[in-house]
């Protein structure tokens, strides 16, 4: 079989789809191989953050998504960010302007638009955080990689994510610090999807 046109040795993100023109495609941060969604209510005032890897080419996000599964009054915000360093993957800087405001909790699927190039190969996070406990689509644990490792105590559950309280307003130039692994529900879809 020949690999012209193949990345040698790359990985099934570094086949992203660009746009929505011919095929509407959003990737979810820290997804597996198989969606089965369920929902959950994160609690309010806790920013909760998704790892994922930028493709081999690199490439722009134009939105960033989630789902809303209850109406209630209150709003959310969503931001990109940056790892820190390739051998510290802790989020760092909000990417700029990817902070999208505040967005009103209805129930329907959520999306912003932002403009975000990748470095490619790097790791990524889409924070988000609401001042009420909003149910929305989320992750099953089996649902998620193996990408933040597990903890020290080598126990059952691996690390998916991570949650650091965080009072809501507009979302920190540089994430907060102190930040703790999220290793059961509720666990945030967040989706993301490319423009080139």
């Amino acid at each position: 079989m020949s690999n012209v046109g193949r990345p040698v040795g790359g990985s099934i993100s570094d086949f992203a789809h660009i746009g929505g023109a011919s095929l509407e495609i959003w990737y979810i941060a820290n997804c597996s191989n198989q969606f089965a969604p369920t929902t959950g209510a994160p609690t309010a005032n806790v920013m909760r953050a998704m790892p994922f890897i930028a493709p081999k080419r690199g490439g722009t996000l134009d939105r960033l998504g989630y789902v809303i599964t209850v109406s209630v009054a209150g709003s959310t915000r969503i931001g990109l960010y940056n790892s820190t360093s390739d051998s510290n993957i802790y989020p760092s800087s909000l990417v700029s302007g990817t902070d999208t405001g505040a967005i009103a909790n209805s129930a329907a699927v959520k999306t912003a638009t932002i403009s975000a190039s990748l470095v490619p190969g790097r790791l990524y996070w889409i924070a988000m955080v609401s001042d009420v406990a909003s149910t929305i689509r989320g992750l099953n644990v089996p649902n998620t990689t193996h990408l933040l490792g597990a903890d020290n105590t080598f126990g059952a559950t691996l690390n998916v994510g991570l949650s650091v309280a965080y009072a809501f307003a507009a979302l920190p130039a540089t994430f907060t610090a102190g930040g703790a692994m999220i290793q059961a529900l509720p666990i945030p879809a967040l989706y993301y999807r490319f423009s080139s």
